[in-house]
């Protein structure tokens, strides 16, 4: 299963059409590699991008993605990990959504490897 940041979902939906067509090649490469799904952080930062609930859904079924719960070991060791490095300047969100991918071994697609590998050397990226 791939775990799919926001930052790639809201490129795809995005008005700039060069990282659009970008995120549109990545997720179709993704989808050869196994189930694309997110979490609900990304559902809700993802949501932004969209007029109401119905269309994000409706964008999730059309690009096979689904809804996937957050572990509660991830949820502890985000915690745990945002307690113990605040400074290092990597946010909740991002901790909560590295943790899932390392907690559940989950390859993460994201734009965003250097604030990952800042929190969690470990996970693994496309």
């Amino acid at each position: 299963m791939i775990l799919v940041d926001s930052d790639v979902l809201i490129d795809l939906v995005g008005v700039d059409t060069a990282r659009s067509a970008r995120a549109a090649r990545r997720l179709e490469a993704a989808a050869l590699l196994g189930p694309l799904s997110i979490n609900p952080i990304i559902y809700t930062e993802w949501s932004m991008a969209f007029a109401d609930v119905e269309s994000l859904e409706r964008a999730m079924a059309a690009g096979g993605v689904t809804l996937e719960a957050l572990p509660t070991a991830a949820l502890v060791l985000a915690g745990k990990s945002y307690a113990l490095e605040r400074a290092a300047g990597v946010s909740l969100a991002t901790r909560l959504i590295g943790a899932h991918a390392l907690v559940a071994d989950l390859r993460l697609l994201t734009n965003e490897q250097k604030n990952y590998r800042a929190a969690y050397p470990r996970v693994r990226f496309l």
